[in-house]
């Protein structure tokens, strides 16, 4: 991190802060006296109800529609990693909408919402 934002101690407080609570989220395992770090597993996420509200919130977080396959690959999910069928899961959602453009592409996105008066 010091080679592109300089060589700041709020940099460095920060970038362990962050290592630390991944660690502490079990993401990341610490190794050989805890100078190395190691990716873990990521999480499976199993359940359909779960999987459907993980894509809604990313798409929620990224403000804009993405291609289907994509999904699986966004970095909002990490750790997680989705082991059903996508376009499945996103079929089963009342609060998604799903768009064809071009030969083949399946879109994906947030129905809008009414605002409250």
């Amino acid at each position: 991190m010091s080679e592109k934002y300089g060589d700041r101690q709020v940099i460095k407080r920060a970038t362990q802060t962050v290592i630390q609570t991944q660690c502490a989220w079990g993401v990341l395992e610490r190794s050989e006296g805890g100078k190395r770090l190691a990716r873990r597993n990521p999480v499976v996420v199993g359940d359909e109800q779960h999987a459907i509200w993980l894509i809604e919130a990313a798409l929620h977080c990224l403000g804009k529609a993405l291609s289907v396959p994509r999904l699986s690959s966004l970095p909002v999910l990490y750790p997680f990693v989705l082991d059903q069928p996508l376009g499945y899961l996103v079929s089963k959602s009342s609060n998604l909408e799903t768009m064809l453009e071009g030969a083949g592409g399946q879109f994906v996105r947030l129905l809008p919402t009414l605002p409250n008066i």
